[in-house]
């Protein structure tokens, strides 16, 4: 064999080689892409059957359970859900579980609004204020950090909490302390509304017990 021909075997080794990682390589990359836009379709479902007016309950709470783990979509439906909060219980349940998994300033907003208004029904403020007793108590101890464009900091989108669960943080996170003064001015609140109001007793039970920072 002259060195030519040896020339020629070893390039062809190399692009054989190539060749035969890159298809190894293909279908990861492939499926990838297909499951962020699998998880991209998912998230717009979910937030069209909230968003559409039907009679089906049980598919809107299930398009809230589904929005947990859709960050950036989920912030501003499940702060409208709290400016319009569902009568029906399959509903209110599925956007309690929802609020729960997202952490977003204007979703605290929506929450700490709705437990503060009177004129909602005493189960709807309830869960509000459940909601808020969860962000509370929930303290973030892990991040996860998808690589960021070169040059700048990785975005911060999943975290965990102390008892493992997962959190989607939206694109206004907010932090623990903000999560336990928003709770402490809430329940101050309440717990001072004349005698035989709905939340009264609860209210003054949990500052008892949770004493939040003044």
């Amino acid at each position: 064999m002259n060195i030519r021909n040896g020339k020629y075997w070893v390039v062809a080794g190399w692009l054989h080689a190539a060749a035969f990682m890159y298809a190894a390589c293909l279908p990861s990359v492939l499926q990838g892409q297909v499951t962020a836009g699998s998880h991209a379709r998912a998230c717009e479902v979910a937030e069209a059957t909230v968003k559409r007016s039907s009679t089906d309950r049980a598919a809107i709470g299930r398009g809230y359970r589904e929005l947990q783990r859709c960050a950036a979509k989920a912030a501003p439906v499940l702060a409208g859900g709290w400016q319009n909060i569902p009568v029906d219980a399959q509903e209110l349940t599925g956007l309690l579980a929802a609020t729960r998994a997202v952490r977003d300033a204007r979703v605290l907003s929506a929450v700490q609004r709705a437990a503060l208004d009177r004129s909602l029904s005493t189960s709807a403020r309830r869960a509000a204020l459940a909601a808020l007793e969860v962000y509370a108590d929930s303290k973030l101890v892990a991040l996860a950090l998808p690589a960021g464009p070169a040059g700048t900091a990785p975005e911060i989108t999943v975290a965990a909490t102390a008892d493992g669960a997962a959190v989607q943080l939206g694109p206004q996170p907010f932090s623990d302390a903000d999560a336990r003064r928003v709770l402490g001015e809430v329940l101050r609140v309440l717990a001072a509304e004349p005698r035989g109001g709905a939340l009264r007793a609860q209210a003054a039970a949990m500052l008892d017990a949770y004493r939040p920072p003044v």
